[in-house]
């Protein structure tokens, strides 16, 4: 069966000036180690119980409904010297009607998960130094060949050169799974593909009058664990695993008050260990998938405030492969990341991007992803908010393959009990149709979480 593609998990912030945002030629690989949770973040939650005389607060500066600080609700954590330490955990029992993401092979499942965390961030006035580290456990009721374990370590830290400049460096080492209904993953596998992610990233910013620059520089490596089919047949990890190199460079200029132009330029080297020189290489049926990529963009922030936040953009994209038999790919390039408060209660925020995905399959070196998604949250209460979110896409791959079409659409709720404890509910209904019937499928999961940070 064919292999159905990879998205994973890091992501490397870059300065478009209004916001911060996802770098979106990163935004595939953030998809697969919080897939889970960004669908439970985009079912958005948050209500606030005080009295209605509290919907005097102030909006604060591009931070939509359901990404609010509430003081009254933030966790007080434990000092440790010059430092805040703020443990949690999340239990989640979750409800699918389609564990496998099959057209054919449809079973449903109750699932259990349990994510202890912990953060430990300095509270100095200037740098700062922040570490992760979490425990993902994934119990399926019936099909325990499902079952997970995923962990992961972090640190981020921020050297505050000046008054108008930093450095700011992140460095990442995860144990994850894929998720069944990601493109990349194997339908065949008997089980979830794990991987190791390992990433580091640097950036620096520096402001000199109307002028901000930033230039940043990463390194990602996917190193994939073998496993077998359903049928016993291997399936040999070594053969996915992938190197990436990036870096991106982003000038912009603010000549008002509420608007800033800016040119970015992106470029990247990915490097697959298997290929040509390798003794199973078969030119027949395999590829060289090594490439090399340019993005160009350039566009307008906004910053109108209490109402309007974000940046559209355009520009031009290329990913050139080694291998002739695979298409190089260049074209126009475009996205937008825009937050819209059109009362003090209620946030909307559209996402748009084009981008190739990092792709980890044998017989196909990436697909040509553009997206749209739009997230609307309102606050009922000010310990209670709910948020709609619907998401499409359309994918084109490079070398063989159909083209595809992903659809997913939630609803939720969250409710904050106080200070350590909060309710999270919802609905999320994903699709994918495709030519090619092993890439279809459509789920739905209904999804109850209570999390305690202390």
């Amino acid at each position: 069966m064919p292999a159905r593609a990879t998205k994973m998990s890091t992501a490397i912030t870059s300065g478009s000036p209004a916001i911060t945002r996802t770098d979106p030629g990163m935004m595939a690989d953030h998809r697969a180690r919080h897939l889970r949770q960004s669908s439970l973040a985009a079912l958005a939650l948050s209500f606030a119980v005080l009295p209605s005389g509290a919907l005097a607060q102030e909006i604060p500066d591009g931070v939509g409904v359901a990404d609010r600080v509430r003081p009254e609700f933030q966790p007080v954590g434990g000092r440790v010297g010059s430092f805040f330490i703020y443990p949690e955990i999340e239990a989640t029992v979750e409800l699918d009607d389609n564990v496998f993401a099959s057209e054919d092979d449809r079973k449903s499942d109750a699932i259990g998960t349990l994510e202890p965390s912990v953060r430990l961030q300095s509270s100095w006035s200037r740098h700062m130094v922040r570490a992760t580290a979490r425990y993902r456990l994934t119990r399926f009721a019936d099909n325990s060949s499902e079952n997970t374990d995923e962990y992961g370590v972090g640190f981020s830290g921020r050297l505050d050169t000046g008054s108008s400049a930093d450095i700011r460096v992140r460095l990442e080492a995860d144990r994850l799974a894929e998720e069944r209904y990601d493109i990349a993953s194997p339908s065949a596998s008997e089980s979830p593909i794990q991987y190791g992610r390992l990433l580091a990233s640097l950036q620096a910013r520096q402001r000199l009058g109307r002028f901000n620059a930033i230039v940043g520089a990463s390194v990602r490596t996917l190193d994939f664990e073998d496993n077998r089919t359903r049928d016993g047949e291997p399936i040999d990890g070594d053969i996915r695993n992938v190197d990436v190199v990036s870096g991106d460079l982003t000038v912009s200029y603010g000549g008002g008050a509420a608007f800033r132009t800016f040119v970015r330029g992106a470029v990247e080297k990915r490097s697959y260990p298997f290929g040509p020189e390798d003794a199973d290489f078969d030119p027949t049926v395999n590829f060289n998938r090594d490439s090399e990529g340019f993005r160009l963009e350039g566009g307008i922030s906004v910053e109108i405030r209490d109402r309007l936040y974000g940046n559209v953009r355009a520009g031009y994209l290329v990913q050139n492969y080694d291998d002739p038999q695979l298409r190089d790919i260049d074209g126009f390039s475009f996205g937008a990341d825009l937050l819209w408060n059109p009362t003090l209660l209620t946030s909307a925020r559209l996402a748009v991007s084009r981008a190739v995905d990092l792709n980890t399959s044998v017989q196909n070196a990436g697909n040509l992803r553009t997206s749209y998604s739009l997230v609307v949250s309102h606050e009922l209460r000010r310990n209670i908010v709910l948020t709609g979110a619907g998401t499409f896409a359309t994918i084109s791959p490079v070398g063989p393959g159909e083209n595809s079409r992903e659809y997913e659409a939630s609803a939720g709720v969250t409710y904050l009990l106080n200070r350590r404890y909060s309710l999270a509910a919802g609905l999320i209904h994903r699709s994918r149709s495709s030519d090619d019937p092993n890439l279809r499928f459509d789920a739905n999961r209904a999804v109850l979480t209570l999390r305690a940070r202390f």
